[in-house]
């Protein structure tokens, strides 16, 4: 006699899935978040860059490793669910009552495709904007600024340099580089 499996399985296999693939990315996030604050204590001292913007900064950068970790989160997540299922005699319960390899596969593929969705959120709508804040807030506390804003190209300032760059191809070629400098009391000094 087979049992009516109906949809709760669905949200067992889902839940068990999700939140080891969480459980997963959560860990990558802390190793590589704390390898990238690592790095940044370098950088630290250099103008008025501190700890506390060098956390920010890595926060400020963490969507962009969500983009980046969730793909292999997914799989090792799905497998750590799936080889504690069968270490418990789940699936084996739950193929004895009916359930064929094709609802079981086509209940991992809805899984995957929310994780695809969110993967896609996070990389095109929050990664981009919150990893420009987060670079904008390091190059200003360590004094040098950087805007892309301007119609006449690309600004940086470096302590007493302001460079400008009018065009940047696809190939990254720098075109129109104009460097203006000035002395302690911002009088122009030099133009190259």
């Amino acid at each position: 006699m087979k049992l009516p499996l109906g949809k709760t399985y669905q949200r067992y296999l889902f839940r068990e899935v999700f939140f080891a693939t969480l459980l997963v990315l959560a860990a990558f996030l802390a190793l590589f978040g704390f390898f990238d604050l690592i790095n940044e204590l370098g950088d630290i001292g250099k103008g008025a860059y501190r700890i506390q913007h060098a956390i920010i900064f890595v926060t400020l950068t963490l969507p962009g490793r969500i983009y980046e970790l969730m793909p292999i989160a997914v799989l090792i997540g799905s497998l750590f669910a799936l080889s504690t299922l069968a270490r418990h005699s789940e699936i084996t319960v739950l193929r004895a009552s009916g359930l064929s390899t094709r609802e079981l596969l086509m209940t991992l593929f809805r899984v995957a495709a929310l994780l695809s969705f969110l993967t896609f959120i996070i990389g095109e709508f929050l990664a981009p904007p919150s990893e420009k804040l987060g670079q904008r807030i390091r190059l200003q506390a360590q004094g040098t600024a950087l805007s892309a804003d301007f119609r006449t190209g690309l600004w940086v300032k470096d302590e007493n340099r302001f460079i400008n760059v009018r065009t940047v191809t696809p190939e990254a070629k720098l075109l129109g580089i104009r460097i203006y400098e000035f002395d302690d009391q911002q009088r122009l000094q030099m133009v190259s």
